[in-house]
Parts: structure tokens; C-alpha cells; sequence
């Protein structure tokens, strides 16, 4: 009798350690899966940045960009099907030196404030804009809500960079 309840117990020993044992396993499979999904992200995000990395920034030759910048931004917004009274402010904010770089590498910043605008209109522009100004980078947005709450119409502050070699 004393044979059975002690095989008894190393039985029931066993199957608890079993049990255990696939908690456990269960546990590091997800812990694995959950690890496999954030190391797939991570890859995706380094191959984002390699891209980004790999995509050189346009520089303009020797030459300061031209400053018929409200020209090309009316142009783009006929092209986008935007009235030009859209275009409310067009201000330069700076021509420096980049720190990085060498002496004679500039940057030429431009800000333009459009209102009214919707989210349509914008994403027509930008794209307008990104396909016939390579130089001229959008380097920052800004979106404020503009009329009442169920309007969709905005106010948007674009900054538009160029890059260029200053002459001797």
C-alpha cells in the first residue's frame, strides 16, 4: 500500500510539474511572440530611417534661391485648385549659416500662413508643392482650428527650408 500512495504522489508530483511547466511554456511564447512583433517594428523603423538616411538633401548651386518664392507658392495652389486669397502672409525668416556644415552652406527659410484651408486642400498643396519645389523643403506645420466647432476649415503656418552653396 505504502508503494502505491508513494507512486501515487510521484505521479501527482509529476503532474504538477508538468503543469507548471506549460504555464511556464505558454508564458515565453507569448513573451516570445510579443518580442518578435516589437523586433518586426524596430526593423521597419530602421529601414525607415536607412531610407530617410540614403535620400540626400537637395542643394542648390552656388546661388542664393531665387525670391520669387510667392510666384511658386500661388502656382502650386492654382495647380492644387486653391483660391490665392488662401495665401494670407508669405514672410522670410532667415538666411544662416549651417552649424554642421561647412562656411559657405546656407539655409533660406520662408513662412507662409494660409487661411481658410482644409485638410484636403493642404494635402493637395503639399504634394503640389513636394513635386515642383524639390529645393524648398517644408520644414515645419503648424494647424490651428479656425471658425466654428462642425466647420472643417483651418489656419495653417507653412516653413519652407532650401539649402544652397553661397558664392565666393
Amino acid at each position: 500500500m505504502t508503494s502505491r500512495i508513494a507512486l501515487a504522489l510521484a505521479l501527482a508530483s509529476a503532474l504538477i510539474a508538468l503543469g507548471v511547466g506549460m504555464h511556464r511554456l505558454r508564458a515565453a511564447a507569448a513573451s516570445a511572440d510579443a518580442e518578435h512583433r516589437a523586433l518586426l517594428l524596430a526593423a521597419a523603423d530602421a529601414r525607415q530611417v536607412l531610407q530617410l538616411r540614403a535620400s540626400t538633401a537637395r542643394i542648390g548651386d552656388a546661388q542664393r534661391p531665387s525670391q520669387d518664392v510667392i510666384s511658386r507658392v500661388n502656382q502650386a495652389l492654382a495647380v492644387a485648385g486653391i483660391p490665392a486669397r488662401t495665401l494670407t502672409d508669405l514672410r522670410e525668416e532667415g538666411d544662416v549659416a549651417i552649424d554642421a556644415g561647412p562656411p559657405e552652406l546656407r539655409r533660406q527659410t520662408v513662412a507662409a500662413t494660409f487661411e481658410p484651408i482644409t485638410l484636403d486642400q493642404l494635402g493637395r498643396f503639399l504634394e503640389e508643392w513636394r513635386l515642383s519645389q524639390p529645393l524648398w523643403t517644408v520644414t515645419r506645420i503648424d494647424i490651428g482650428h479656425k471658425g466654428k466647432d462642425d466647420e472643417p476649415t483651418l489656419t495653417c503656418r507653412l516653413v519652407f527650408a532650401a539649402t544652397y552653396v553661397a558664392g565666393p
